[in-house]
């Protein structure tokens, strides 16, 4: 736990891991057969995996509750079936959200030949007031503008994502307090509010108005997901 602040600090090497023949899973959260102490959900976001997958392989999974599934992709394309849209497509540059009720279902597929594809599955439950309207979109950002944060979600679910030079700094502010903030380090080093986070770490940080990062490495790339 934090000291100065409410928070949860979750190191990449200490994330659980499901892994068969031609996949690989690292779960931050609880997921599947991964259960342990102190990896309960964050409010509405509930899951959080750094999924590789290997050429022409596919993985489905089963959606139970109305959900928002942002599919990340960081190395490679995707293409992505779904019950609710159909086929799409993703490359990395690019954020795919899925809007699902409960019972629908997701596969991901490596179209490539050879190469393996890396990619973030965040989930995000749909607030049960929410007049849910399923489907998918997809949101382009440019890494190549540096030093700020850029809308990498939809309208239904508040992530950015932002690449930072050494040394530079920033300031995410939060929507509820209560709810919270949380930051997931894909690439690089960063100080999120007086803690460091390697690449793959996260922190889930309540009861805080505003959070502060720095980059303590060039071309650092960071995530947050505002929850509330």
């Amino acid at each position: 736990m934090l000291t100065d602040v409410q928070g949860q600090l979750y190191l990449a090497d200490q994330r659980g891991v499901a892994e068969t023949d031609g996949f690989r899973s690292f779960h931050t959260f609880n997921f599947g057969p991964y259960q342990t102490e102190g990896r309960t959900p964050f409010g509405r976001l509930c899951v959080v995996n750094d999924d590789t997958l290997a050429a022409g392989r596919q993985l489905t999974r089963q959606i139970d509750e109305a959900m928002h599934v942002l599919i990340l992709p960081l190395v490679g394309g995707i293409e992505v079936n779904s019950t609710v849209a159909g086929t799409s497509y993703a490359s990395a540059g690019e954020a795919l959200v899925l809007s699902m009720p409960a019972n629908a279902s997701y596969s991901v597929l490596n179209p490539y030949d050879t190469e393996l594809i890396n990619y973030l599955q965040i989930w995000v439950r749909a607030k049960p007031a929410d007049s849910f309207t399923a489907g998918v979109t997809i949101t382009a950002f440019d890494l190549a503008q540096p030093n700020q944060l850029l809308p990498a979600g939809s309208t239904a679910i508040n992530v950015t994502i932002g690449q930072y030079g050494g040394r530079e700094e920033d300031r995410m502010k939060v929507s509820d307090p209560e709810t919270g903030l949380f930051a997931f380090v894909v690439e690089g080093a960063f100080e999120v509010q007086n803690r460091l986070l390697h690449a793959r770490d996260s922190i889930a940080l309540w009861d805080i108005d505003t959070v502060d990062f720095e980059a303590l490495s060039n071309n650092a790339l960071i995530l947050f997901v505002d929850p509330a």
